[in-house]
């Protein structure tokens, strides 16, 4: 027999945090912001997509430089990603964000079964 002493574990619902860096947001008056990456979010609402915060001192995009392109096998396929320069706005805190495309090329033919 087995006995529960107690209340079971409720549910936690988390506060909303950034897409990028993981930090809870500061929220006020519906409006959401990240600290650490200077970007605000004019709804609080899944997968908004966030804006500069145009009331501080840097609006400009950070540019650091991307990393290099990368090239490696996985799954038979050969990847390449190629990074480009961050897009968070200048003087930000957080880790750079650098959006990057990627092509996965198969390492040999598809073999086809023919009747």
């Amino acid at each position: 027999m087995i006995r529960l002493d107690g209340d079971l574990p409720g549910l936690v619902i988390s506060a909303p945090s950034c897409g990028h860096c993981r930090q809870e947001v500061s929220m006020e008056d519906g409006i959401a912001y990240c600290e650490g990456c200077g970007v605000y979010w004019g709804t609080i609402e899944e997968d908004e997509t966030s804006q500069f915060d145009e009331d501080r001192d840097f609006v400009e995009v950070c540019g650091e430089p991307a990393p290099e392109s990368n090239s490696y096998k996985y799954k038979g396929c050969a990847v390449t990603v190629a990074y480009y320069p961050c897009i968070l706005p200048e003087g930000h805190s957080s880790r750079h964000l650098h959006p990057y495309d990627y092509e996965s090329v198969p390492l040999w033919p598809s073999s086809e079964v023919s009747a």
